[in-house]
């Protein structure tokens, strides 16, 4: 487990990017261990795997595969568990018989939040929420519409989808269920002023219709007429909930370019903010093809708020990269605290002297980040260098 990801620091520390051309591998010896009965151990393979850079498309692929063989090893791990302790096996979920009383509708995201997890959804019932689910389900499905006879295997998520939408109208917008205990699917949420509508339907239009039609399209058109019916729509903080869904994209699924998307939709609803622009700067930095624009977001955010340190500290990363370690050194001085607990920010002034020649104080700024975390073996490299 610690193994991988140090020697993938070091590769990345001598220059040596991984491809995503290694994906057959890793993919290979997971698929393997599958084959004899080790499913516990190929999610260790899938997990390596998903730290490559990969195409959205593989990257969802792998995502698929990796959600099968967790199914697997907890199929296994309860099969072992009641055998261990002289209990029949339960038994398929197909044959057991659905609890009686009205629908769970709050339950109802829980058969794909595990994957809508590895997607970097944030399931925190908001309109961003649905936005960032629209785009999974472009990957899982594409953007066109679906044939009729391939809907049927997506019967769940309409379900979940339904759930989960119906329960954002009630806890953020005043409405309130109205259950059909007879036909789940066919139940709807209703607002006091006499409006309702049927949330299991919007993915149904969505699957028949496509992208174009997506759940957060129709979540906003249902919140126009709502609003044309006199409704009074609470006031929220859209700006944070469109950020947090950005920094899910960026921190757990590292796809850049999602990240920076929902940042510039959050920058819409508070365009003076210095610290968004700092961060859609970040995120565009990560991105090889687009890396030169990220300085355009940190100056626009250093002539919102002159002292922004993280405008600074990416500023220096990114003139860093580009070769221009002089300016980039300027810039880390109006940010770098020696006393910071932040390893990341230390690395970046060590490799900064060292571009510029400056071994003994580069050696001393390794050995800081080294005293807070002596496993970093990027560090231990820099002294190295140092020192030859």
């Amino acid at each position: 487990d610690a193994l991988y990801p140090m020697l993938l620091s070091l590769r990345q520390s001598l220059g040596d990017q991984p491809s995503g051309e290694e994906l057959e591998s890793w993919l290979r010896q997971a698929k393997h261990l599958e084959k004899v009965k080790r499913p516990d151990l190929a999610l260790k393979f899938y997990d390596c795997a998903l730290q490559l850079p990969l195409l959205p498309g593989d990257h969802m692929a792998v995502i698929a595969e990796k959600m099968k063989a967790q199914a697997a090893a907890k199929a296994m791990d309860a099969e072992n568990s009641d055998a261990r302790d002289g209990k029949a096996p339960e038994k398929p979920a197909d044959q057991a018989k659905p609890p009686a009383g009205p629908p769970d509708f709050a339950a109802g995201i829980e058969a794909i939040r595990p994957a809508l997890n590895l997607a970097g959804v944030v399931l925190n019932d908001t309109p961003a929420s649905l936005a960032a689910i629209d785009i999974w389900l472009d990957h899982l499905t594409g953007r066109d519409p679906l044939p009729e006879a391939k809907r049927a295997r997506y019967k769940e998520h309409e379900w979940a989808v339904g759930c989960y939408l119906g329960e954002l109208f009630c806890l953020k917008y005043g409405a309130s269920w109205s259950p059909d205990e007879e036909h789940p699917d066919c139940s709807h949420v209703s607002w006091p002023i006499g409006f309702v509508t049927c949330p299991f339907a919007y993915h149904s239009k969505r699957m028949e219709c496509g992208s174009e039609y997506g759940i957060y399209q129709q979540f906003l058109t249902c919140i126009s007429m709502l609003k044309e019916k006199g409704a009074v729509i609470p006031a929220r903080d859209e700006s944070a909930e469109w950020m947090e869904q950005a920094e899910a994209f960026a921190g757990r699924t590292r796809r850049w370019d999602l990240a920076a998307a929902f940042a510039r939709r959050a920058l819409q609803f508070r365009p003076d903010s210095a610290a968004i622009n700092s961060r859609i700067g970040d995120f565009i930095s990560e991105m090889k093809e687009q890396r030169d624009n990220a300085g355009i977001w940190y100056d626009k955010a250093l002539s919102l708020d002159i002292g922004l340190k993280s405008a600074w500290t990416g500023k220096a990363r990114l003139l860093h990269a580009q070769g221009r370690s002089g300016q980039a050194y300027d810039c880390l001085q109006r940010s770098y605290d020696a006393s910071s607990r932040e390893t990341s920010l230390h690395m970046l002034k060590a490799d900064i002297l060292r571009a510029l020649g400056r071994d003994d104080e580069s050696l001393e700024t390794y050995r800081l980040a080294i005293s807070l975390d002596e496993k970093l073996v990027p560090a231990w490299l820099g002294v190295a260098a140092c020192q030859e």
